[in-house]
């Protein structure tokens, strides 16, 4: 079984083209049975406001942080992120 990150932990993810970007992590949230992680950026030069991935398991008993590209998956994940935060208060 995978192991998940530790909420409020720093994550450094490298893109495609070897870029390091260094993000705090929010909050991990399962929707449809998936879990996935809201990242913030701590560089504040990224004009960004927060990205969603899915965590899969890698196969070796660790996660692989996957972009979310279809808008469906990625509004039902943020409407989850808004309804978790909305409890909070």
């Amino acid at each position: 079984m995978a192991t998940y990150p530790e909420k409020e932990q720093r994550i450094t993810l490298r893109d495609d083209e070897g870029h390091e970007e260094t993000y705090d992590l929010a909050d991990i949230l399962e929707v449809h049975g998936r879990t996935y992680a809201i990242l913030l950026p701590v560089d504040e030069i990224l004009n960004t406001e927060g990205v969603v991935y899915r965590l899969d398991p890698d196969g070796g008993g660790g996660i692989a942080f996957a972009p979310v590209e279809d808008d469906e998956e990625w509004q039902a994940v943020v409407d989850a992120f808004n309804t978790a935060l909305f409890e909070e208060d």
